[in-house]
This record gives C-alpha cells, sequence and structure tokens, in this order.
C-alpha cells in the first residue's frame, strides 16, 4: 500500500522554449488525478556548485525553486493587500494553477498539467480580487456572482479545496480524495 499527497503542488520540467523536458514524469496518477500539476523551467538551469561555482543543471528539482519562489512572492503580496493575513493553501494552488500559461494540448493535460507557471498573472488575479473564498456544507451550496466585462473571450473558473488527511494507506488505483 502506498500514500500519495493530496494538496500538494507537483512540477513539471520544461525548457527555455516551454517544450517538455525528456525527464519529467508525467500523469495521471493512479487514482486519476492530474500530474503533474505545473511546469516550469527545469532544462539547463544555472545553479550554484560546490567551491563557489556555477553549473547549468537539469531536472524537476531546478523547476521546483522556480515555483517555490513564485508562491513565496505570491503570499507575500497577498499579506501586504490583507493587512498581513496569511494565504489560504487551496487559493495559493488554486491561482498557480488556474493563472498558469497553457502549454501542450489545449487545456488541462497529463503532461503539462494546468500549464507554465506565470507569476504576473497571478499576481494579476490577486491585485485585482478574482478570486472569493468560502464554504459550503455537505450537500450545500455556495453561490457566487462573478461580473464579465463587456467584450471579454472567456472566463476561468477553478475550484480548489484543501482535502482532509486521512490516516489511512491507500491501495493502488484508490481514491484518495475524501
Amino acid at each position: 500500500a502506498t500514500t500519495r499527497a493530496k494538496n500538494a503542488l507537483y512540477v513539471g520540467a520544461v525548457d527555455e522554449l516551454g517544450a517538455m523536458s525528456t525527464f519529467s514524469s508525467w500523469g495521471p496518477q493512479d487514482d486519476g488525478r492530474l500530474f503533474p500539476t505545473l511546469c516550469a523551467k527545469g532544462v539547463d538551469v544555472l545553479s550554484t556548485m560546490p567551491g563557489n561555482g556555477y553549473k547549468a543543471e537539469d531536472g524537476t528539482s531546478m523547476a521546483c525553486p522556480t515555483v517555490s519562489g513564485t508562491a513565496a512572492l505570491i503570499t507575500e503580496r497577498y499579506a501586504q493587500l490583507n493587512q498581513g493575513r496569511e494565504l489560504p493553501s487551496a487559493l495559493l494552488r488554486g491561482l498557480l494553477a488556474n493563472t498558469a500559461t497553457d502549454a501542450g494540448r489545449p487545456g488541462p493535460d497529463f503532461q503539462y498539467g494546468y500549464g507554465i507557471v506565470n507569476a504576473e498573472r497571478a499576481v494579476e488575479a490577486l491585485e485585482q480580487g478574482w478570486y472569493t473564498t468560502g464554504e459550503a456544507e455537505v450537500r450545500g451550496s455556495y453561490t457566487h456572482t462573478v461580473k464579465v466585462p463587456k467584450g471579454s473571450m472567456g472566463v476561468r473558473v477553478m475550484l480548489a479545496w484543501t482535502d482532509p488527511a486521512v490516516p489511512k494507506a491507500y491501495r493502488y488505483g484508490e481514491s484518495v480524495l475524501v
């Protein structure tokens, strides 16, 4: 039996032109969930080396710091805009995924996830207030009205939540979502 994170960001690696790397893992996860969540540059990334040097490296371990740093800056901007309050993790994951630049097949896919991280669009969504948070009871409802400006070509809506932890081991293929 295995356990798998369900409230995490999974990051794939692309090159400087946004093409998928040869080493990045693809989805879906065994229970059908989207994998990766999004991508960032992870090919030929200049990295520090022992002895006060630098070297170009490849890996999802090169892409993850870009997403982590972007997440940290978005968290800081949220606090600036919201009297120092902490950014809910579900909102952060939703912002990063919904504002990613689509790549690969149109729409979310099992190679690029929601696309390539786009810090500028994520911060714009925060600053424009293009999000809401709320709660709905089981079998309940939550309503939010969205004003779409005249002349808009469309709207992207994403529902994100923090799924509760369950202390059990899941069988391969068994859904981990509560």
